[in-house]
């Protein structure tokens, strides 16, 4: 049986979602390419809280 998420549990998945957006695949393809080490997306999670 599913559960609905909460208001809380719900305000994280969009702010995750919004943070994640800032990341399009040609970011992540980049990053899988060259295997560099995705610091801007850190970064912005880190600074995100």
């Amino acid at each position: 049986m599913h559960q609905p998420f909460s208001p809380h549990e719900t305000s994280i998945r969009d702010a995750i979602a919004r943070l994640c957006a800032r990341f399009d695949d040609a970011y992540w393809l980049d990053r899988d390419c060259t295997g560099r080490f995705p610091e801007d997306f850190f970064q912005a999670f880190a600074a995100s809280g």
